[in-house]
C-alpha cells in the first residue's frame, strides 16, 4: 500500500498539467487552422455557408485530436482527485464518488461535442446541407454549455468536501457557482472566461496533491 501512496500523487500532478497543456495546445492549433474563427450559437447565416465551401485543414483535425487527448488527462487527474478525498477520511462519503461521476460526464459530454463537430466538418466542401452543418455545430456548441454543468457538481462536490487548502475550496465553490451561473447563460463568456480560472486551480490543485502525497509518504509507516 506504501508504494501506492508514493505514486499517485505524481500521476495526478501529470495528469492535471497535461490536460491544462493539451487543451491549450489543441485549442490553439485548431484555431489557428480554422484562422481564428469558430462558428458559434450566433454566428450568422452567409459565416457559416461561407465556411461550408472549403474543406477543414488538417490542422484543425490535429487540434481536435490534442484536445481529445486533453480530456482523458483530465479523467486521470478526476479520478486522482476523488482518491485523494477519499484517501483523507474526513470528507462526506458522497463527495469522492461525485467527484469522478462529474469527471466522467464531463467527459463524455465533450466527446459528444467533438463527435457531432467533427462529422459536420468531415463534409465541409463536399456539400453538406447548410442546415444539417448548423444542427451539428449547435450540438457541439450546447454539448460544451453543457460540459460547465458537469464541472459546477464537480468543483461543488470538492469545495463541499473541505479536503483541500482553504483558499483551493473556496476557488473551487466560487468556480463550481460561476459555472453553475454560465450553463444559464451561454450566449455570454463567462463560462469561457471561467475555463482560464479553471486551469489555474487546476495546476495548484495538482502541486498541492503532490506536495500532501510526499508529506504522506514521508511520515507514513
Amino acid at each position: 500500500m506504501g508504494q501506492v501512496r508514493q505514486d499517485w500523487p505524481w500521476v495526478g500532478t501529470a495528469s492535471g498539467a497535461l490536460f491544462v497543456l493539451a487543451q491549450f495546445a489543441g485549442f490553439g492549433i485548431g484555431a489557428a487552422g480554422r484562422g481564428f474563427e469558430r462558428i458559434t450559437l450566433t454566428t450568422p447565416a452567409t459565416d457559416v455557408e461561407r465556411a461550408l465551401a472549403e474543406p477543414v485543414p488538417t490542422t484543425v483535425w490535429v487540434g481536435g485530436y490534442v484536445e481529445v487527448l486533453a480530456y482523458l488527462f483530465f479523467l486521470v487527474f478526476a479520478a486522482c482527485l476523488a482518491a485523494a478525498l477519499r484517501g483523507d477520511g474526513n470528507d462526506p462519503p458522497w463527495a469522492s464518488l461525485t467527484v469522478i461521476s462529474a469527471g466522467v460526464l464531463v467527459v463524455a459530454t465533450s466527446f459528444i461535442g467533438y463527435a457531432t463537430e467533427g462529422a459536420a466538418y468531415l463534409r465541409f466542401g463536399d456539400g453538406i446541407d447548410t442546415a444539417v452543418a448548423r444542427a451539428l455545430l449547435d450540438v457541439a456548441n450546447l454539448a460544451f454549455v453543457l460540459v460547465w454543468s458537469g464541472l459546477a457538481v464537480l468543483l461543488l462536490a470538492v469545495a463541499a468536501a473541505r479536503v483541500l487548502a482553504r483558499w483551493l475550496t473556496i476557488a473551487a465553490a466560487i468556480l463550481g457557482l460561476i459555472f453553475l451561473a454560465a450553463t444559464a447563460v451561454p450566449f455570454t463568456p463567462v463560462g469561457e472566461i471561467a475555463d482560464l480560472a479553471l486551469w489555474a486551480w487546476i495546476i495548484s490543485v495538482s502541486v498541492s496533491l503532490l506536495r500532501t502525497g510526499r508529506r504522506t509518504t514521508t511520515s507514513g509507516p
